[in-house]
């Protein structure tokens, strides 16, 4: 009974679609078939300057302040973070040491770059769900939020993914798979709620961890093998703090999804956020 409840729920069906929109902000790669490969060969390092700047954006503005948030307790988000950032180096180890008998030593890249996408994907599909869980239109601002960050990340992946030895078509596939994970977050928050037993700061603290590794442990180490000249490198840093500024924009202008719950009424935490008790 309460399955088919969930399941028949205006706010259920509304963070499906949701998830499922921010899933098609994937179909962005299709750009890279659009555009001739020459200029897409040229601006690869810059993409990859961008990218690098908004997962740390991610790491610094989203996903670390809302660890904090998430946790009373330090702990949860130092060992999330640091656990993140170690199993993404090993990770990195066993994809690079695959890719390289094959011949493909920046496959490594792009297999990595889809891990952390997954991972963050999933968490936007709990924040979506939750939110709808709150209140229908919380659920839609916070969709809209999603999709802004989403956009310009996703076009700066899927340039990581091409750098990678990966056809367009291949990255627009791949990139579809891994935007179902969002449709599990929202399957994830509605159907256990308050019995999740991942912690929330954990999970946000983990992806922090891989993308910090991803962009200083394999995306700037790379862009500097590219270049030795020293105003090469200064652009690709400048390009990176763009990426920076453009996630901290985001954050600015996008809502909030904790909301503080009225004292007259009796709540129970659920992962980012407050639902009230029926």
């Amino acid at each position: 009974m309460y399955i088919c409840r969930m399941i028949g729920g205006i706010a259920f069906g509304a963070a499906l679609l949701s998830a499922l929109a921010v899933g098609l902000v994937s179909l962005v790669g299709l750009v890279y078939q659009l555009v001739n490969r020459t200029f897409v060969n040229q601006a690869l390092p810059w993409l990859l300057a961008l990218t690098a700047g908004m997962l740390l954006g991610n790491v610094f503005f989203h996903l670390l302040p809302e660890a904090s948030h998430e946790s009373l307790e330090p702990y949860p988000v130092v060992l999330g973070f640091l656990g993140g950032a170690l199993v993404f180096w090993m990770l990195d180890g066993l994809f690079h040491r695959r890719h390289r008998e094959v011949g493909n030593p920046h496959g490594s890249l792009g297999y990595l770059t889809l891990v952390g996408d997954g991972f963050h994907n999933f968490i936007d599909g709990l924040v979506i769900g939750t939110s709808y869980l709150i209140h229908v239109e919380l659920g839609m601002a916070t969709t809209l939020a999603v999709l802004l960050h989403e956009l310009p990340q996703e076009l700066g992946e899927s340039g990581t993914l091409v750098y990678s030895g990966f056809t367009p078509k291949k990255v627009v596939r791949l990139n579809m798979l891994v935007s179902l994970t969002a449709v599990l977050g929202v399957l994830v928050s509605f159907g256990m709620q308050h019995w999740l037993l991942i912690s929330p700061a954990l999970l946000l603290a983990f992806t922090a961890g891989g993308f910090l590794y991803v962009a200083l442990g394999r995306l700037l180490p790379e862009l500097f093998r590219k270049s030795r000249l020293a105003r090469v490198r200064v652009s690709y840093v400048a390009v990176l703090c763009l990426g920076l500024a453009m996630v901290f924009g985001i954050q600015k202008i996008q809502p909030h999804v904790h909301h503080q719950a009225p004292k007259t009424h009796h709540f129970h935490t659920a992962p980012f956020g407050f639902v009230q008790r029926p």
